[in-house]
């Protein structure tokens, strides 16, 4: 009978646990934004998108002085204003970065694969160690470390020395 009893005060604390979860995730659901957030972010994206599609795409072409609808009896002439200087910097700018928030890489980089890229501090000094030559090559940093410095003993007397 005690183990029966030892069931159900079990079961209860089952109970309360999924309450509290359930509890938990409705919280979570209603903290949520609502989905009609995430569709006007998209739509205003894609309303830039287009602008910006569009200014590129008209600086870069010319279009006609007038446009002519109809047949020859019944010709109705639409006349276009003279398209001025657009300048393309600043919707090629929203272009590239609209694209890059979508996740849609516009430009690559170049891989380098060892012997391209800068000069970089390991190549400088494997190209000054193969070099024989009398030089030593001093780089002084702030604070001063001195990497790969060494005593040079110099045949030629000097003024302090006393021969």
């Amino acid at each position: 009978m005690a183990e029966v009893e030892e069931k159900k005060e079990l079961s209860k604390e089952e109970k309360k646990k999924a309450e509290a979860a359930k509890a938990k995730k409705q919280r979570q659901e209603d903290d949520d934004e609502p989905l009609w957030h995430d569709l006007l972010a998209a739509s205003l994206k894609c309303i830039v998108l287009g602008w910006s599609l569009t200014m590129l795409t008209l600086s870069y072409v010319r279009l006609p002085e007038k446009i002519t609808i109809g047949t020859t009896n019944g010709q109705i002439e639409i006349p276009i204003p003279e398209q001025g200087n657009i300048d393309p910097t600043f919707p090629a700018s929203l272009l590239g970065s609209l694209l890059s928030a979508m996740g849609i890489a516009t430009a690559t980089q170049k891989k380098s694969n060892g012997n391209g890229g800068g000069l970089t501090e390991e190549k400088l000094l494997k190209i000054l160690a193969m070099q024989k030559s009398n030089e030593q090559v001093i780089r002084v940093q702030t604070p001063i470390h001195i990497v790969g410095g060494e005593l040079v003993k110099s045949d030629k007397p000097t003024k302090d020395s006393n021969v």
